[in-house]
């Protein structure tokens, strides 16, 4: 578990990408994977227990008699949950912190993530600058809001909720228009993978990066308000079960109790780190990306209403030229990065989280089941069905804007009066209307046992 929370995503990808063959690394993530193992082994055991009366195995392991002190009716589906839930945590810890694949595919994480970060920072206005350019605008945008709100004015006693409101959006305007960053200086820097990311592209990166790290830092101090009760609850339910008396009893249970908090709080920051690559290679790269090529084709197509020709010399000819290699650049990360990664990274989430949601529905059917067992197996239930839901539902709307061009190549295409961009970009049009999908798709039969489960075509 990385305890440099502050920045834990940024953190994540550069010890992975930079200490991979460092013996720290390997041992400490091994050790990791040997501690959900050992859970693993502890609730299989438990589970064929259940079955075998002459082993009874489950009666002494803590967690179980547990699981069977709070609810004798479900403690056979608390306890093949949890196993699910460590295994799935240990497969997605070897992807992420073992699993190697084709080198381009970390190059592009390590790009878009470390050195993109590393060089806005370094593009930044110094800090008595950017803080007398917020000012300016906040007092701008005060006026503006207190003219138009009057409820709002100097005199109202509302004044102070209008300043705290026009602060707090005036940040957030002057960060998406990225007026505290030199742009001159951040276009001399390029990224060795992908050079022809735009400016605004890199920019929302690192901001998402910024807002996913900081999201995930608060939300540390929120389960652990909850985690440390629940900890002392299982220590003293345990204790009043088994009644322990030597005192390497109570050493052995604080030492689990560790571990249990241990292994919570990475399996909590491994959903974070594969939640922030979707939302950074998803959406804030590739959505802003396609939107700017979409909107410039969108004003060739409306340009060319006319049907005015375009020549090999003329402005617009190298627009489309350098627009259907950056289309084919995109495509090309998509297909890499999901075939060889992510994709088996969805796999895993969907094969083992699957059969636990199973597992909570026929819980929550149970008859005599408290207000707080109902009101944490919904939550749970609600909080995996959102994850799956939006993640399909995101890579559903970027293949989506993928073949957007197809709408505006149609009437571009017979004024190109170059045969070579023509012949390229009628290509494009074929495979974009006709051909394969690009992108990720889930396929409706045979979606689990396919290779991955996002089968890029």
């Amino acid at each position: 578990m990385h305890f440099k929370i502050r920045h834990l995503c940024y953190n994540h990808a550069k010890e992975i990408f930079e200490r991979y063959h460092t013996p720290g690394y390997q041992i400490m993530h091994s050790i990791e994977i040997i501690l959900f193992n050992f859970w693993i082994f502890r609730m299989s055991l438990a589970i064929f227990s259940y079955r075998r009366q002459e082993l009874n195995y489950w009666l002494y392991d803590p967690c179980t008699v547990l699981f069977h002190h709070l609810n004798p009716k479900l403690h056979i589906h608390y306890t093949c949950i949890v196993a699910i839930i460590v295994l799935t945590a240990m497969v997605e810890t070897y992807f992420i912190f073992f699993y190697r694949t084709t080198p381009s595919v970390y190059q592009y994480l390590y790009d878009l993530v470390v050195v993109n970060t590393k060089q806005i920072t370094h593009c930044y206005y110094p800090q008595d600058m950017i803080t007398q350019m917020v000012e300016k605008t906040y007092r701008i945008n005060l006026k503006k809001f207190q003219y138009n709100n009057m409820i709002f004015s100097h005199s109202s006693p509302l004044h102070y909720i209008g300043q705290f409101y026009c602060w707090h959006m005036t940040k957030i305007q002057f960060k998406l228009q990225l007026k505290h960053l030199n742009q001159r200086k951040l276009s001399s820097f390029k990224l060795q993978s992908i050079p022809c990311l735009s400016i605004k592209s890199r920019s929302m990166l690192q901001l998402g990066l910024y807002c996913m790290d900081t999201i995930v830092y608060y939300f540390h101090f929120f389960i652990g308000f909850f985690a440390m009760p629940a900890m002392i609850f299982y220590y003293y339910t345990i204790c009043d079960i088994f009644h322990p008396t030597h005192w390497y009893c109570h050493l052995l249970l604080l030492i689990e109790i560790a571990i249990i908090l241990h292994n919570g709080f990475l399996i909590f920051q491994l959903i974070w780190i594969i939640s922030t690559l979707i939302v950074l290679l998803v959406i804030a790269f590739c959505s802003i990306q396609l939107e700017a090529m979409n909107n410039l084709l969108k004003r060739i197509h409306i340009h060319l209403s006319n049907r005015l020709p375009i020549y090999s010399k003329s402005r617009t000819f190298n627009l489309l030229s350098s627009l259907y290699l950056e289309h084919g650049r995109i495509c090309q990360f998509y297909m890499i990065i999901f075939t060889k990664l992510l994709g088996k990274i969805l796999l895993v989430f969907l094969a083992f989280t699957l059969p636990m949601n199973v597992l909570f529905l026929i819980a929550f059917c149970t008859k005599n089941l408290s207000w707080i067992e109902k009101m944490e197996i919904a939550i749970i239930f609600c909080f995996h069905s959102f994850i799956l839901i939006q993640s399909q539902l995101t890579l559903a709307m970027q293949t989506e804007i993928l073949h957007h061009p197809k709408k505006y190549l149609v009437s571009i295409i017979p004024n190109v009066i170059c045969l070579r961009l023509k012949m390229k970009l009628s290509d494009l049009h074929y495979r974009l209307t006709q051909g394969p999908k690009y992108g990720p798709i889930l396929s409706i039969f045979g979606a689990i046992t396919n290779r991955i489960v996002l089968q890029v075509k």
